[in-house]
């Protein structure tokens, strides 16, 4: 497989479309979406689903596969060498979590408003500084997983394959580059036909809790958000610099008269930037998960969804989600009574998220009920 050839395109890294995470304290981790200098995806949103499984992660993340005739590529950087599958995860998956873990907002009609703040194998080929692990064909992409001696060789190996890195991006690929960090690197497959969305799983050795925001702001439009689901024995929440909200941050007024996704950039924003909403922590037992996600958990675990919603201005620290979450956690708020839901409430409601082309997703805007991608994410 050859994931540039003699007539590709040269693709500038644009914006995040998946995520990924990394181990604390060196938090770290998603992706950029890459395509052509002329080109525009308007890429803002991120999805991916994290699960801690002992001594590993599995990582899901969302790839969007532009319809167009366009190139485009995602790049992703991570702690240590990812292993990816080359079975593709259905992103009805996705979509059901997403719609079974939505938070409920209710009103004096008791109708439910919107949720979610936010709403791609050669082993050893070291050459020229780069060493290339996996080349495979996952669904409608096509994956590579490379490691530099450092960002300038990245960046060089990119180049030869069709990915050209603005110069004045290039700090930030240096920023996660070097021994031990890896990147892979997604791109259109020639089959991928009418497929415009896959979920690419990876595993990584290690508990690995970090989220590369940092990246996230390369070519990002005028705000980013995201929605990340981590499945681990017990709730999570983000360290600091980032703040951990619940549903009791939120203003009603702002709920009732502009919207959830409002209410949820207005209560980041209220925090410069810096901070998660935790829309609910559920039992993994009591969720009915695709076969796949359920595969990548366990009996015990609880699923945690956060979501934000950022300027780019904003992206300049990572996050780790390792933080133990407040003690009230609730799924459900009543905007006209001011009472809130506990912890347990029903996390059903709206309807389903739909894809954005942008995944971050790196990868997602539920405001926009879609999710671009590849924000994952």
């Amino acid at each position: 497989m050859d994931l540039g050839g003699a007539k590709a395109r040269a693709v500038c890294v644009m914006a995040t479309a998946c995520a990924l995470l990394l181990p604390a304290p060196e938090a770290r981790a998603c992706g950029a979406l890459v395509q052509p200098q002329t080109g525009s995806l308007g890429a803002d949103a991120q999805r991916a689903f994290f699960s801690v499984r002992g001594d590993r992660t599995e990582v899901v993340l969302q790839v969007m596969v532009p319809q167009t005739t366009q190139d485009f590529g995602v790049l992703v950087p991570m702690p240590a060498q990812p292993t990816v599958s080359a079975d593709p995860v259905d992103v009805s998956e996705l979509d059901a979590l997403d719609e079974a873990t939505r938070p409920v907002i209710l009103e004096d009609t008791g109708d439910t408003g919107p949720s979610c703040g936010c709403g791609g194998a050669l082993a050893g080929d070291a050459r020229n500084g780069v060493d290339v692990g996996q080349q495979l064909v996952v669904g409608p992409v096509e994956v590579v997983t490379l490691t530099g001696e450092d960002g300038s060789a990245i960046t060089a190996w990119l180049n030869e394959h069709g990915f050209t890195i603005p110069a004045a991006q290039q700090s930030t690929v240096d920023s996660y580059a070097g021994a031990g960090h890896w990147f892979v690197a997604f791109k259109r497959a020639q089959t991928s036909g009418s497929i415009s969305a896959v979920g690419v799983q990876l595993t990584l050795p290690g508990d690995q809790r970090g989220y590369a925001l940092k990246m996230a702001r390369i070519g990002a439009g005028e705000e980013m958000s995201f929605v990340i689901f981590v499945s681990h024995t017990a709730g999570v929440a983000p360290s600091f610099p980032y703040a951990a909200l619940t549903l009791h941050d939120l203003d009603k007024a702002t709920v009732r008269h502009d919207g959830y996704a409002a209410a949820v950039r207005q209560a980041v924003a209220a925090h410069e930037g810096r901070a998660f909403v935790i829309e609910g922590i559920r039992d993994r037992n009591a969720l009915a998960l695709g076969s796949r996600l359920q595969a990548l958990t366990e009996p015990n675990h609880k699923i945690t969804r956060l979501s934000s919603t950022m300027k780019p201005a904003d992206l300049t620290a990572d996050v780790t989600l390792n933080a133990p979450p407040p003690e009230d956690v609730p799924a459900s708020l009543d905007v006209s009574t001011g009472t809130v839901g506990g912890p347990h409430g029903n996390p059903g409601g709206g309807p389903g998220l739909l894809l954005l082309t942008t995944i971050m997703l790196l990868l997602w805007s539920t405001a926009r009920r879609s999710i671009r991608v590849p924000h994952a994410t």
